[in-house]
């Protein structure tokens, strides 16, 4: 698998923004 690092941060970020936006 080779995912580049901003392609990783995207994620995280993404997955960080979900949780916020659920109150999580």
């Amino acid at each position: 698998m080779a995912v580049s690092r901003s392609d990783l941060m995207g994620s995280v970020k993404s997955r960080v923004l979900q949780v916020s936006k659920f109150g999580g």
